[in-house]
């Protein structure tokens, strides 16, 4: 195999990974982003009672607690054709601020106020017990009580969504469903950010700052960090493109304006491109494509850059004490020995940083091994310089355009990169 094919092959195979880690970057950030919701979540640690249900049925009014979701997940339960479960209850507004879409009906305040005993279960559990068929109005029995299928929702899937799971099926029961909930303690509470929900958890004392038994995740931040990927991708695939573009282009000026004849320097710009203007067409058209990608990406993922401030400090940003106990917290609220309830979407983050980072990583290596590849196998090979004119082709057109002008010696073209005239080899001198 010639190095000009090994070249080509290399090239290739760079180009096909380039754009798979590039198509699952921005696959894995956009889903990621679409699935966190904007919400400010609190989550009771293990080693505190919380908030009971009953504190929460004596918020003001219902105008006050809209949007506020609450839930606490129970001990596993078994459940035929679906082996071990773990029963939520939640309220009326869990499915609505978390974002999560029900086939069905989701559970209502009426039924809550009922006690209807109501559930939502996923929809790999439906196919579980009834692949042919709509389970909703099945029956399925939590502590002795038949509980009415209303609902399905569909459980997160693949990478690395899938792996963010636990992997325990739930089933979301109204939380008045549950004998003795008052004493219960509520495992999450989340509000919208902005909302009025979020006053009623400044109420219930979960946004003071030496509160201990409710640890904070602010998943709209972590959404807007996600959301910001894309953009970084974008931004450094553009810094290569035009780093080589610049490059290539002025190399391709000189190395044009030397090749066309010894005598370059009496060439203008405009004789320069009527002389070779297939072959600058060429690379233009080559320049032109490559600039054209970044641009494209642009009008299809309109960048979203937002400033994380709760990651930065705001008196110095090289205060590496902050930066630790940041971390630390943030290991805090994503450990499952210290918090209780599904820490679903903390897993989610935690796992896309991890992924999206690797594969920006191998992304920007492939962008710039590409780069230096189709340097060497485009604009070396494909695209080599033909032969403008001869000497003598040269010298009668200087001849019939009257111009007389002293031609460079040797050393002088060899300082330019030009080969010396076969006549004008160094002679042996003579002796004295």
């Amino acid at each position: 195999m010639t190095k000009k094919i090994k070249q080509i092959v290399s090239l290739s195979l760079a180009g096909v990974l380039l754009i798979l880690f590039g198509t699952l970057f921005f696959m894995i950030s956009i889903n990621t982003a679409d699935e966190l919701p904007r919400i400010l979540e609190y989550k009771r640690s293990r080693l505190s009672d919380g908030v009971t249900f009953s504190v929460y049925e004596k918020l003001p009014n219902e105008s006050f607690t809209e949007k506020l979701a609450i839930d606490t997940e129970l001990d596993t339960q078994t459940v035929d054709a679906l082996g071990e479960v773990k029963p939520v209850l939640v309220n009326e507004y869990f499915f609505d601020t978390y974002g999560i879409a029900v086939d069905g009906s989701a559970i209502t305040n009426y039924q809550i106020t009922a006690h209807t005993p109501a559930a939502v279960i996923s929809d790999r559990a439906a196919r579980d017990l009834a692949s042919d068929e709509s389970v909703i109005g099945r029956t399925i029995t939590l502590y002795d009580k038949e509980f009415t299928i209303i609902g399905i929702y569909k459980k997160p899937a693949g990478f690395p969504r899938g792996i963010s799971s636990d992997f325990y099926e739930r089933v979301y029961i109204p939380y008045t469903c549950r004998s003795g909930y008052q004493e219960l303690a509520i495992d999450t509470l989340a509000a919208p950010k902005g909302s009025y929900a979020e006053k009623a958890l400044a109420l219930l004392g979960m946004t003071q700052t030496d509160t201990d038994y409710y640890l904070e995740n602010d998943i709209a931040v972590k959404h807007d960090i996600v959301a910001n990927f894309p953009t970084a991708l974008i931004f450094a695939l553009t810094v290569v493109i035009a780093v080589y573009c610049i490059k290539n282009l002025k190399r391709l000026f000189h190395h044009t304006r030397r090749r066309l004849s010894p005598e370059y320097e009496r060439y203008t710009v405009p004789q320069i491109i009527k002389r070779r203007k297939w072959f600058l067409l060429a690379r233009m058209l080559i320049a032109a494509a490559v600039i054209a990608v970044p641009i494209a990406l642009l009008v299809l993922f309109p960048p979203k850059l937002v400033l994380p401030l709760s990651y930065i400090p705001y008196d110095n940003i090289f205060d590496i004490g902050w930066y630790y106990n940041a971390f630390r917290s943030a290991v805090q609220i994503s450990n499952s020995d210290l918090t209780v309830g599904n820490l679903y979407y903390s897993h989610l983050f935690t796992a896309t940083c991890i992924t999206a980072l690797v594969l920006f990583i191998l992304t920007v290596v492939l962008m710039l091994f590409t780069a230096v590849k189709l340097d060497a196998v485009v604009f070396k090979q494909l695209f080599k310089e033909p032969q403008i004119a001869d000497e003598n082709d040269l010298s009668d057109e200087a001849d019939s355009s009257g111009e007389n002008e002293p031609t460079q010696g040797p050393e002088e073209r060899s300082e330019m990169g030009d080969e010396p005239h076969p006549d004008e080899a160094e002679q042996p001198k003579e002796t004295e």
